[in-house]
Order: C-alpha cells, then structure tokens, then sequence
C-alpha cells in the first residue's frame, strides 16, 4: 500500500513555521487544558493554527483511499478456511455469483446515495489480482431481465419494515448457456457474495413478511419473494441463497462465500451438515462488513495471497438469533406498535425498550451459558425443554455452546499460524489493590509459513458469587496487535489495564454489604490469555485479598454514585410502584430468569406524568434541583458583542483560565442564546468583533460523504464501517483514519477558506442485537473495542483541529421508535456496557464534544439528562467541552431543559417562543446558558473554527514574469532591475506582510549570465559586458524564506560598432500536409549604441539563409527576405533547423526554430445529451474528421461534472453527482501528425427522484410522507404533473409533502414532478394505495412522530445526500421544520 509522505510544499511550510520560532503546543497533543493562567495565545502562521498533510483536496481524497483499502486489508476475517483452501491459485479462473456481484453494499443505506457510480467494485478487485473471471455470468448477473431485479426499493428512515428481500436469483433462471460457461471453464473456485442492507432509521427485519406492494409501509401477511418461511429473518439464508449454495457445492469443488453483511449473519451453513444451507464443499467464507468506496480492492489481494488476513470479530456469530436474550425486547417486538404502551397515544412519548437481559449480551451471555451449563455436557435441542435450534436438523450436540455459537467474539483465521505465550508472568496468587494495574507481556511467533499479523486478547475472570452481583464468565480487559511478523519472527507486545476494570457495579447492592458502586470482591482474579472469548492458551490468577469498594473514579477521583434508580428499577418495582415486577436475567438461572417479551404493555399512572415534564409544563427553578444557582451567584451582566479580548485570544487556554470570564462578558444575550439555540449543522454565529464565526459541523461515521449545505460540489473519503476498523483491531488505523478526516476537513470543498471544523462521529453504541439497524457504524457488542478504536480516531481528527461529537450519547442502540424511546435498563449495565465506549473516549481519546441521543432513560430525554450528562459524563469522567442534541425536535426537546441538564447546543433551530423562557433573569438560567456558550465556544477556540487562511497557502510570491531585456553593448555599462517579483498579502493573513524588497533574486543553478555582468540579491542586472551575445537565455529565482518563484529572462550584447539582434520565438506556424504555407522568419536587426536616425536609415539590408547543414522539410524553402514559402509534402513534428541573419560588414546570427508539418484535421463541438443527477449517463462527443486515429482529452483545467468520466475514445460516461445546465468544456482532439484541434461542448444535468414507495395510507386517518428525495439541489419544488390526481383529502406541498385524511379507499397512480429553478426537472410516477377504514393500525413514521415522517428519505444523510445540500431548519418557522436525525 501507498505510505504517507509530506508534500514538498508541506515541507517548506514546516521549514517556514520553524523559522518563526513559535510555539503551539497543541498542534501535537490535541486540545490544550494545562496552561498556565496568563499564558499569551500562540499566532497563527498564515492565519493557521492547523495544517493539512497535503498541497491539496486532491491528494488528501487519494489518501482516504488509500487508507481505506488498508483498513479492509486488516478488517476483513476469515471466518473458515477448510483444507487450506485459501488462498486461491495464481490467475485462477473463477465464477463469481450472487446477484450482489452486480451491486454490492459499500456502507449503511443512507451512507453513500451521492457516490453511487464512482464505488470500485467487486469485479475490478478480482480481475486486479490477476484472476480471470467469468464473462458469462457478469453479464448474465448485470442483465436484469436474465436474472431478476435484485433487491427491492431500500427501507427509507422510520419505515416500520417486517420483511425485506434478498434480490437473490432463483436457480430456475439459470439457463444451459450459463451452465455451461462454468461447466469446463472457470471453475477452479466459485466464489459466491450475499449482500444485507442496513440504514438508518430502520432496524434489520426479524419476519420475512410484507403486504404484497412496498417493503416500507409496514405491511404484512404475505411470503417476502425468496424467502423460505415468513418465520424466518432477514439475517439467515433465504431459499434461493441455500439453493445456490447447495446447487455450487455439487458443481465445485471448492466453494468461497463472502458476507457482505452489516455484522454478524447466521452462518451455520459453514459448519453444521444438518442445516438448511450445508454443503461439504462450502470451504472458505469471508466476513466483508461495509467496504466504503476502494476497500473492495483488499479482497481480491486476499484472495490471491498478497495479504494475509488478520481481522477478528467483534461480536459473538450464534448460530439462531432468535434464542439471543435480545431478541425478546427489541425494536417493535416483531408486531406492528408491539413496543408501544398500550393507553397512550402515538407520538414521541408512547415507545419503549426494556433490557431485561441486563449486562448478558453478546460473549457475556453465550460464554457464561456456556460454562454454567457445561462444556462437556452433552446437549439435546429438540424444543422440550430445550429450543430447537432453527434452521437445522441437528438435535444432538456436543454441548449447550456448540448448539448456540458458531464463531466466537474475537475470532479470525490466517494463512498462517502463531504461538503466544507469556513473558515474565507473575506467580499465581499475586495480590493486587485498588489502584494496581494488570500488565501483562505476550511473545508471539509466526510459526507458519506466510507473514502475518496476530491480535493478542486478555480477557479476566471475576469471583462469582450465586444469586449476587451479576458477573460475566469472561470480560475483555485489553488487546492489542502485533506488527507484520516475517515466518519465524517474534514479538513482545504488552497489554495493561487498571485492577479497578475489572470492578463490578453494584447497583442495588446485591451482595448486602451497604453498598452500591463499582466493587471488586474478595477472591482469585483469573487473567487469561486466549485466542478468542472462548478458547484460553495460558492464564494467570491474582488474589484480591479483601472487598474493594470503588467509591470515587479511578482516573479522576470524582465520587461515584447511582444515578438512573428509577430507571433500574421500573423492571423489579411491584406495579403499586409503578413497575413490572419481573426480574433481569441472573446466570444463577439463566433457564428461570430468561427474558419475555413486554408486548403492548401499559404505562403506570405514574409512569405517564413524568414522560411529559419540561414538555408539558416546565418545572420552576427551586433550590431542590441539582442546577439550581442561588441569586446571590448571579453572573455577571451581558455584554454587547463588543469588547478588547478576540476568542481567538483563548486558544489553547484552559477551561478555567479568567480570560473565559472576560470573554463571555462581552457577549449578549441575544447572541449567547443564537450560539445554543441555533446549531442546524453549524457551531458559532458571525460576530466579527469578537472574532467568532460561524462554521460546518457534518459529516458522520464513514466520512464527509453527506451534502450538507456549503459542502455542495465536492468528492470526500468514504471509509469503510467502523465495525470492519474494529474488526482490525489496530488502534495506529484508527487514528490515521482520524488524521485523514481532519485533512479533509482542514481542506472543506477545496475552494477558498472552507473547512469543516465539527464532525458528527465517531458512533459508539453497543451491538446489543444483531439486528441494529446501525450497527455498522457503531464498533461492537464490547465497549473496550468500541472505545479504544475510537479514542485514536478522536486523538487523530483532533490534531488536525477537528472537534469530534461522539454519539449517540447514551444507550441508543435500536432504530425504530428511536425518538422520544423510553428505554429501561438497569445501572450496572449501562455503565460497564453501554456506557463503557464513551467513557473511554473521554478519558483517553480525550473528545471535547458529545452527541446526545434521541431516546430516553426512562422517562427523561437524555438531552436533558442531569444525571447522564452532569453527574456522570463532566463530574465522574471529567469532560469538559460542548454537548450537542441530536436533531432537535421541539415537541420533544426543550433548550431549558438542556442548557440546565449540560447540553450546549441544539441541533436545529431552537429560538422560538417555546424554548428560553423559563426564569431568564434567573441566576440559574443565565448561569446556565452563560456555561453552555462556554462550552460551544471553548470547543470552537481550540480547533480549525480558528483558521483564517487557506487550507494551502497561496504562493507567498503572487507574480514573477521574465521579459526581452534591452540590448546591452560589449564595454559599456549596463543595469536592468530584473527584481519585479510582488509579495502575496493573501499568504501572510493574520500576520505583517513582508515587503517586497525583502524577496531575494539569485541565478538558477545551472543558469550563467554573459560576461561581464552580475546578478544583485536585491534584483539587478548590472555591469559592463565583455563580448557580444546573441538571445541570450537565463533564469533567475526571486525566493522569500523557502518560497521560490522562476522567471526567464532573454538578453542580447551588441558590439560597439554594432551587431545585428536576431532574437523571436523558436516555434514557427505549423503547417499543413499538401497545403501552400507562408511564414516570415524575418525579424532580425542591426544595432549599434548610440547609433543615429542617419546611421539607421543607412544600415545594409539583412537576408537570411538557412546554416550549413539545415535543412526545411520537404516542399519548404526559405528566401533571402526571411520568408519560407512551399507546400511540405512529408509530415514531421518539431523539425529542427537554424537561420543565418547577414549584412554586410556586421558579424552573421543564428537563431534556430522548430516546424511541425500536419496532416488536417477538423473537429467540432455540440450540445450533449441531457442527464439526471444520481442516474447512469452515456453520451459521446462527434468524431473528429481525420485519415489518423484520433484520441480525445479535455483541456486543461476543465472538467466535467461531477460522477462523469472522459476516455480518450470521446465517450463521457458515469453517474453525474451534481446538476449543471449548459456546463461547457473543451475537448481536444489529437491524432498522429495532426495539429490538435479544440472544440466546446455542453451538457446538462437535471435533477432526479431517488427510487421512492408511497406508504400506504388508511381511509379515514391522518397520512402524511414526504417524497422530497429529488437529487441536485436544495431549492426543489414539487407539483402534482398536469392530468395526475391525489385522493381526495390529500394535499401536496411544494416542498414535498402529502398531507390530509384520505377520503376513500382505492388504488391511485400519479405522477410528481421536481423542479428549481435554472435546472432541468424530472418526474416520476408512483402508485399509492388507501386501504378501507377497518384495516389494521397504520404503523409510526419518521423519528417515532408522525408529525415528522420522513418515509421517503433516507435517513439523515441519505435525504442531505440526495437533495445536495440543506438547511433542515428553517428559520421561518415558529417550532421546527423537517427535522432528521443523526
């Protein structure tokens, strides 16, 4: 792979910032918090305080390529490889097949709408690494009326989706010429790619049912196409993928499966001869996950051998996801509103989730099954009393694990083999404290013969006691990955972690000894080496002598206390008490305590009033709440956006440093509440006085890859899913994945000043259901991998300036009902679970800012959380920085609530008469907004939101042009000022502009001047020259530091009695093959110093010959008069030969030239063929009329649009990514012995609908959806096309909305256009189908609201994706507008 290498114009950046002796101690450290008070802010260098790795937008983009092929390399697993079956034999020749092989998944559904097109894919990584595929069966696959339609229309963002279909071909559609182009050929391997969906918004079908019409209206009752069972889902094989698969095995010998999945898939088919799917001949398969754009491209050097693989999963693969303990709570509970209390309405505040499983997910659960129930217990599934295991025949298994898990968490094959073993152990029995660390140092060899990498993984055993504190059999303490070890190589790598991680949390003090917090019990610790969370190589045991009471934090020494009682408690609390009176799954009885499904329960009386607090009515400021500040700490007054100290006078000051109070003393009201209110993807408001601006905040997990207003018009990185980085287990990735978003984000769109300051990721939420609807951009179902990935990727992106919002703070870890989501779960899991990743990335990746989540604990919004977001992420953890909402929704969320709570800034525009009214001469609420535009500003004054130059400076030496000097003569003195070179003041903003004489003019080393005369650094020719020259070249270097600018320069000495001058461009008027030409070489003269009119007028005549030796291609002759004449009758290309200039009593002057002799030919331009945004597009330019072959090239520095690629044949083709109309370029034809000829053309690019289904609607009840998903630009506007027309009681908006009570039932097709203005339209036709009144409940929408649906986007990025750009806030409105979720 590539290496990063440092731009030389980088280099000389680096070479001028040392030279100007600053300091900028955060520039290698991330944000600054240990200044001394006082401290005097470090000065920018080109008004940067950050710089890029690269001289452009260009290279940063190859970069992020790059890197990303280097991720998947490292992320993709081996998850079997039977009889060494990898890696495949060079240029084998194989047959690829699954429908997915024509478009495979590069990220989640909403990840890369825009890029469609431009992806690399699967067929160019094979064929790169040499393999020869298939032809029949890529065209066969790429035809969808030979093999289907593949998979239908993506569920779209709060689409309550039962079923979704695969788009697998059926084995009836093979025909026998298909047949048999793998028959005798191209079978040395059949390598077989299934493809899964995932998005956000809606989580992965647990039914394959559906209506019959639309995978997303939430319909069902009918068989989804391919499926075997409607009992089955959507993460298993369906018919015609177990079809194919035991059909390849009878034809091949050697049968490769790739999983193009989110996560993790159910793969007994690999490994169990009774399942549905088995095949002997299945040997190898492959764990792909998301690729991002180029990732692909690692796969076929996999294959082939190139790379080894080294990736590990990073959640446990069981074998029947159904018998998970979270599959009986997850998102709608497998019935529509099935997860809805059943005596409240619709809406925001009526879902709910309940984690009865408590911390037993993921390994935590299958492990410790595993061992209570037995590891060499014979184990019989046969559905009494134990479940049968689905899918399979078999009923008899070697124990209770081998039943329920294929793979472990931390599993990965390699080509390979390696031992570990421990290195200076210390003995059995050490005693180990409170503020002890476990260290443990691994030896690993690469026994085998290939090199490799190998991940080293410690996880520990806890001291159980029956019936008490919950504990898991096995926790991973730490890992870590070793380097490329050569086959005999060794490595000492070392793990550590603090005693107090391996802490239990005690919530409701379950051992009865008065206590709940963190507790580390009497007894033997087990450390153990092992190869994955199942399978230990060697351990070693320390004794905790007596109980350990954790009662402050280990890294901060804050207090620790239970915050979230109500929450824990509502599952055990008696229904007098307002709970459910159950229990949470104990491994003293797994069997007993296993989780049921809580379907369409009701709330408590109690329960319903606190879901409406701050909402409904906002509770006054009293001394009893945690925020309350008395009038006596009242702040001081508000400033007028006016004042002495620049924010950018804070930068790198510490939190606490007084110059903060000075600061924020000069800023209004007015403006404080816009810098907290007003946060639609941007932090900051324009106030120049006080030197804050207003800046982006975008992007997400993957990349900047979604069009957010003032990103429009640019490429970005799109980096494969988080899950396949962890699944690397390289930490030194992840923080070059980090690096590589603050390069992009350092250079914006690559024009001007942007930049993008804010960054929406990483993303830690816990896999805690295979089924997550996210879960590819989320790490894994353990918070160590999650948390210690993503801290290097905030520790990388915050050297380069970036502030990362670390989301979805906290325990957000389903998509349907996602909003306003009451979610019950108890403390002790949330904190060694689902808390555990954000806690890491605070303490160690340091992050500065946060993203709260869009659900709720319990009954309060954890935007507005005082106890998540003061108690536990600033006091327990120590964060300080800015906590951003997710979308903010104002019948949801409340700016009281979260300024008081520790929220910072509302994602969306918050001003409006419902929001910061509560108490605002209060010394609470001024206190509280006063630290909440702290917190935006402090974040704002340590990263690139400072910047003020260009992401590459422009040229510190704006101009410097050579010129024909005036002739000089041969002992007469001379002087010309050759130092014109300018300064660029745009280069030195922020800082003094140099003066232009401090520029410095040397030679160009090889470069001499004639004799006599001498270069002054200050820029002047001067002196007296020796002897007459004739056009005399040179070169001089005009450099400022390390900048330098060239300039030639032409000179000419004449004798003092005088010389002739023959001096004029080298290249002469090409001529055509077969055609009269005429050209005047004519433009020598005599010059003699100090000559007079008379001595001019007297001068002999000049006449010109060709020197001895030169000749003119044939047909040319050059007269005496210096013109040559002829028709050429043989083509060449810069012909050299060489003039004599003669008079008489003068000295004779060369001067020599070049002439090219052509054949003819004629090009000309048009208007090209229109195209839609998003949409395939194939044109091709007129030929250009030769006898040569022609090729074809744009000009320098055009381009087309966006998407559109230009060969050299003159066929523009591609996906255009962006909407032009009559965008022009030059087109240059060439062709052997022909003169270049240019040509302009036009294209135009207009906007198109994204694939979109109506949901379906009911008679007699309130529909609304949007079909905003045209594509092109952010202005669009909808309207019914003439003739077409909405049920009655429906109304469309112009911005996209069908709104209203349908009338009557019926089927209705119509047809919506789109259009903007300057821009080509476009429009599509769609069925929309009103069911009868008695139908069944129509399904939530949106973010959980019907009131903000969004059924026809694609999830927050995918709608910015498509439309291009967006404010999803309007300003115009009074409570909000559209708003989408990050």
């Amino acid at each position: 792979m590539k290496k990063h290498a440092k731009n030389r114009f980088i280099n000389a950046l680096i070479t001028l910032m040392l030279s100007v002796t600053l300091v900028i101690p955060m520039l290698n450290s991330g944000y600054g918090r240990a200044f001394a008070i006082g401290y005097e802010a470090p000065k920018p260098v080109f008004g940067n305080y950050f710089t890029p790795d690269y001289a452009s937008k260009e290279e940063a983009f190859q970069a992020g390529d790059d890197l990303t092929e280097e991720i998947c390399e490292e992320g993709f697993t081996l998850l079997k490889n039977e009889d060494n079956a990898l890696p495949l034999g060079e240029g084998a020749r194989i047959s690829v097949f699954g429908k997915s092989s024509k478009e495979m998944l590069y990220g989640l559904s909403s990840n890369y709408v825009h890029l469609r097109g431009s992806m690399v894919t699967l067929q160019q990584s094979l064929q790169s690494a040499g393999f020869q595929l298939n032809p029949t069966l890529i065209n066969f696959y790429n035809s969808d009326t030979e093999s289907g339609q593949g998979r239908g229309a993506q569920p779209t963002n709060g689409a309550s989706v039962f079923g979704y279909n695969t788009g697998e071909t059926p084995l009836s559609m093979y025909t026998p010429t298909v047949e048999e182009s793998y028959t005798n050929d191209y079978n040395d391997a059949a390598v077989v790619i299934f493809s899964r969906s995932s998005g956000e918004g809606w989580d992965n079908p647990r039914t394959m049912e559906w209506n019959g019409t639309s995978y997303t209206s939430g319909g069902r009752g009918q068989l989804v196409p391919g499926a075997r069972s409607m009992s089955d889902h959507y993460l298993q094989l369906d018919q015609n993928e177990s079809d194919l698969l035991k059909y390849l095995g009878g034809k091949f010998n050697k049968v490769v499966v790739l999983l193009n999945t989110p996560t993790q898939f159910e793969t007994g088919f690999l490994d169990d001869p009774g399942h549905y799917g088995y095949h002997e001949n299945l040997k190898a398969a492959l764990w792909l996950g998301y690729p991002g754009k180029t990732g692909i491209m690692a796969l076929g050097r996999i294959l082939n051998g190139e790379v080894n693989p080294s990736g590990k999963t990073v959640d446990t693969w069981a074998r029947d996801f159904k018998q998970d303990p979270t599959w009986q709570n997850f998102s709608n509970n497998r019935e529509s509103s099935g997860n809805r209390y059943s005596n409240l309405s619709g809406g925001n505040r009526s879902n709910y989730v309940i984690y009865k499983e408590g911390i037993y997910i993921g390994y935590r659960y299958y492990e410790t099954r595993g061992f209570t129930e037995g590891l060499d217990n014979e184990y019989t599934a046969t559905g009494s009393p134990n479940p049968k295991i689905n899918g399979t025949d078999t009923t008899v298994w070697n124990d209770w694990y081998t039943a329920n898990v294929v793979y472990p968490f931390g599993h990965g094959l390699s080509y390979t083999t390696f031992s570990q073993e421990l290195v200076d152990a210390p003995v059995n029995g050490t005693v180990i404290t409170e503020n002890s660390d476990i260290s443990l140092t691994v030896k690993v060899t690469n026994t085998g013969a290939r090199a490799g990498k190998e991940t080293v993984q410690i996880f520990y055993t806890a001291p159980y006691f029956g019936g008490e504190i919950e504990k898991a059999h096995v926790v991973l303490g730490g890992f870590t990955k070793t380097n490329l070890l050569e086959p005999g190589e060794s490595q000492n790598v070392t793990v550590v972690f603090k005693v107090q991680d391996m802490a239990s949390y005690d919530f409701s003090d379950a051992n009865f000894n008065g206590f709940k917090g963190y507790e580390l019990e009497a007894g033997d610790y087990e450390v153990k080496l092992m190869t994955d969370a199942h399978n230990v190589i060697d351990a070693v045991t320390y004794t905790v002598a007596d109980d350990i009471e954790c009662i402050t934090d280990s890294t901060t020494g804050n207090p620790v206390e239970n915050q979230f009682d109500d929450v824990s408690n509502y599952l055990t609390d008696t229904a007098e008490n307002g709970g459910l009176n159950e229990k949470y799954m104990s491994r003293a009885n797994f069997a007993g305590t296993f989780p049921t499904t809580s379907l369409k329960i009701a709330a408590s009386s109690k329960l319903i009033p606190q879901i409406g607090v701050w909402t409904d009515s906002k509770p006054a400021d009293t001394a009893d709440k945690p925020y309350y500040v008395a009038p006596e700490n009242m702040p001081n007054p508000y400033g007028n956006d006016s004042g002495d100290v620049m924010l950018s006078d804070l930068f790198g000051a510490d939190y606490d440093d007084p110059l903060w109070d000075e600061f924020l003393d000069q800023i209004s009201y007015d403006t404080m509440k816009r810098i907290v209110g007003d946060g639609g993807y941007r932090s900051g408001q324009n106030i120049p006085a006080l030197g804050i601006s207003r800046v982006i905040n975008a992007g997400q997990p993957a990349g900047y890859m979604s069009l957010f207003s003032g990103m429009e018009g640019a490429f970005y990185a799109f980096y494969p899913s988080d899950v396949v980085l962890a699944s690397s287990h390289n930490e030194e990735l992840a923080y070059r994945k980090g690096v590589e978003i603050g390069n992009e984000a350092l250079f914006g769109t690559g024009k001007g000043k942007s930049r993008f300051p804010g960054w929406y990721a990483p993303a830690v939420n816990t896999h805690r259901s295979p089924f997550g609807g996210r879960n590819a951009d989320y790490y894994s179902e353990d918070g160590i991998i999650g948390g210690k990935m993503a801290a290097q990727v905030i520790q990388g992106a915050m050297e380069k300036g970036v502030f990362c919002f670390l989301k979805h703070f906290a325990v957000n870890d389903q998509e349907a009902n996602r909003v306003g989501l009451l979610t019950w779960a108890n403390e002790q899991g949330m904190r060694e679970i689902y808390f555990k990743p954000f806690e890491i990335c605070v303490k160690e990746g340091k992050t500065v800012a946060i993203m709260s989540a869009l659900n709720r604990l319990g009954p309060t919004w954890v935007g507005g959380h005082y106890g998540l977001l003061t108690n536990v992420l600033r006091k327990e953890w120590g964060f300080v920085g800015a906590v951003v909402t997710d979308s903010y929704i104002s019948s949801f969320s409340s700016t009281d609530q979260m300024i008081r709570a520790g929220g910072d800034l509302a994602l969306g525009y918050a001003i409006n008469t419902n929001e910061f009214n509560l108490d605002i001469e209060g010394a609470t609420f001024r206190t509280a907004l006063r630290n909440s535009t702290h917190n935006v500003l402090y974040i704002m004054a340590n990263s690139m939101a400072m910047n003020t130059g260009y992401a590459t400076p422009p040229d510190v030496i704006s101009d410097y042009t050579g010129s024909l000097l005036p002739v000089a003569a041969v002992g007469l003195a001379y002087s010309a000022n050759l130092g014109t070179a300018k300064i660029n003041p745009e280069a030195f903003e922020g800082t003094p502009v140099p003066s232009d004489s401090e520029i410095k003019y040397t030679l160009k080393e090889g470069s001499i001047l004639p004799a006599g005369l001498n270069l002054s650094e200050s820029g002047v020719l001067s002196g007296t020259p020796k002897e007459d020259v004739n056009s005399f070249k040179f070169i001089v270097q005009a450099s400022y530091n390390t900048f330098v600018r060239e300039a030639a320069f032409i000179i000419s000495v004449a004798d003092t009695n005088g010389s002739i001058i023959y001096q004029m461009d080298e290249k002469v008027a090409t001529a055509s093959l077969g055609k009269a030409y005429s050209f005047s070489v004519a433009d020598a003269k005599i010059y003699k110093p100090g000559e007079t009119p008379e001595e001019i007028a007297n001068y002999p005549p000049i006449t010109y010959t060709l020197k001895n030796a030169s000749k003119l291609p044939e047909g040319l002759t050059l007269n005496q008069d210096g013109t040559i004449t002829g028709t050429p009758t043989k083509e060449c290309i810069d012909y050299s030969f060489t003039v004599t200039a003669s008079a008489l009593g003068f000295k004779d002057k060369d001067n020599t030239f070049t002439i090219s002799v052509f054949f003819d030919l004629s090009f000309s331009g048009k208007t090209l063929a229109v195209g839609k945004i998003g949409v395939q597009y194939f044109d091709k330019i007129d030929a250009a009329v030769s006898d040569k072959t022609v090729s074809y090239v744009l000009k320098d520095p055009n381009s087309l649009p966006k998407g559109l690629n230009f060969t050299n044949g003159g066929f523009i083709a591609g996906t255009p990514m962006e909407t032009v109309t009559d965008y022009v370029f030059i087109v240059i034809a060439s062709a052997e012995f022909c003169a270049p000829q240019e040509a302009e053309y036009k294209i135009t690019i207009g906007l198109a609908f994204n694939k979109i289904e109506l949901p379906d609607g009911k008679a007699g009840q309130e529909y609304y959806t949007s079909i905003d998903t045209a594509q092109g630009v952010n202005n669009v506007t909808y309207a019914l096309k003439e003739g077409s027309v909405l049920p009655e009681g429906l109304v469309l908006s112009s911005n996209g909305e069908i709104t209203g009570t349908p009338a009557k039932a019926g089927v209705y097709t119509l047809t919506l256009t789109a259009n903007a203005e300057g821009l080509m339209g476009d429009e599509v036709t769609l069925t929309l189908y009103i069911a009868n009144a008695d139908k069944s409940d129509k399904p939530d929408k949106g973010c959980g609201s019907a009131a903000i649906n969004l059924s026809s986007g694609s999830g927050l990025f995918g709608l910015m994706a498509v439309l291009g750009a967006g404010f999803l806030f309007s300003r115009k409105r009074n409570t909000y507008s559209k708003p989408e979720c990050v």
